[in-house]
C-alpha cells in the first residue's frame, strides 16, 4: 500500500531522536533512529550516533553479521518480529523516571517494547513523535507483526 511505502521511505531515511538508558542518569544522547532492511536479512530498527559511526551503506555487512540467528550484540537495533508493543508517552520505567520534575515532556515520547528490552525515545515534538508511531504502526501491520498498540 501506499502508506506502507511512505512508512518503509520515512524509516529509511532515518529521525533523529534521543534514547534514554537505564544504565546512565543521563539521556545517551541524539541517535538516528532508521529501518535497515537489506536482503537476506531481517528488517529491523537501529539506532546509532550518526557523528560518531561508519555510515549506512559501510555498516550493512556488519549489521549482517550482527542479525544472524545467534547473534549476541544486539545493543544497537531491534529487529521488526521482535516487537511485541509500541507505548505512546512515558509508560516505561525509565521514562516515568525521566517524567518525574518536569524533566521530559510525556507528549514527545514513545517505547519500543520486545520481550528483553525497551527502546525508550523522545522527540523535540509531539509531531515527529505520532509521525514515527503512524510509520512503526503501518510497518509492522504490512509485515504481519503480532503486537499491540499503547496510547
Amino acid at each position: 500500500s501506499v502508506l506502507n511505502t511512505n512508512a518503509r521511505a520515512a524509516l529509511r531515511k532515518g529521525y533523529m531522536v534521543t534514547k534514554y538508558s537505564y544504565s546512565s542518569m543521563a539521556p545517551a544522547g541524539q541517535r538516528m533512529l532508521r529501518l535497515v532492511d537489506p536482503d537476506g536479512i531481517p528488517a529491523a530498527l537501529l539506532w546509532r550516533d550518526e557523528r560518531k559511526d561508519r555510515p549506512l551503506v559501510s555498516y550493512n555487512s556488519q549489521l549482517d553479521s550482527q542479525l544472524r540467528p545467534g547473534a549476541r550484540d544486539k545493543k544497537s537495533y531491534v529487529v521488526l518480529s521482535e516487537i511485541k508493543e509500541l507505548r505512546r508517552g512515558c509508560q516505561t520505567g525509565i521514562l516515568l523516571q525521566r517524567a518525574s520534575g518536569n524533566r521530559l515532556d510525556p507528549r514527545c515520547c514513545l517505547s519500543v517494547v520486545t520481550a528483553h528490552r525497551t527502546l525508550d525515545l523522545s522527540t523535540p515534538s509531539q509531531q515527529l513523535r505520532d509521525a514515527i508511531l503512524g510509520d512503526l504502526r503501518a510497518l509492522l501491520q504490512s509485515e504481519g507483526v503480532k503486537f499491540k498498540y499503547v496510547a
